[in-house]
């Protein structure tokens, strides 16, 4: 009886999205998965280049701080007694140095342009959050659908497998 209503629900379900050939059902469902992939492939991409501007900014704030300190250090032709009375001053901007040299940058972005682009891309991650769950819920049904449309046509999923098998 279950499997029944299974079948009428999943039969309703095809006939509200206009999915009347079992091609054109693996076409949607593929669709939907590679639309769900990529979505969450830009969000990762999307997510981590925020942690980096976020790093970036705050590298660029202890090196224009430090500005000064360094400049009378190196007037001071590079004292030690200087140094050890602004070591962490002088560390903080030797590491934030080497953050930049990592990066590979041979000119720093400004603050401004950063924050432009942090806004930028928080927009466009809002704009894939919103539609995330509704794309999930649309694959997890097209998959559903699938899933009992290939156990009507097939039978169970061991006999499908089977199916499968023979026709390698």
């Amino acid at each position: 009886m279950y499997n029944l209503k299974e079948s009428a629900k999943t039969l309703l379900f095809l006939k509200e999205r206009g999915l009347d050939n079992y091609d054109l059902l693996v076409e949607k469902t593929a669709a939907a998965q590679n639309a769900f992939g990529k979505d969450g492939n830009r969000r990762t991409k999307i997510s981590d280049r925020l942690k980096e501007i976020t790093e970036l900014q705050k590298h660029i704030s202890v090196y224009i701080r430090t500005k000064d300190v360094y400049a009378r250090y190196r007037d001071s032709k590079f004292n030690k007694d200087f140094y050890e009375a602004h070591r962490a001053d002088l560390t903080l901007r030797k590491a934030a140095k080497n953050h930049f040299d990592s990066l590979g940058l041979q000119k720093l972005p400004t603050i401004e342009m950063l924050k432009k682009e942090y806004v930028m891309l928080s927009a466009e991650q809002k704009k894939i959050n919103s539609g995330h769950k509704e794309n999930r819920e649309e694959m997890l049904a097209l998959l559903m659908a699938k899933q009992n449309v290939d156990r009507i046509l097939f039978g169970t999923p061991t006999q499908i497998k089977n199916l499968e098998r023979g026709a390698r």
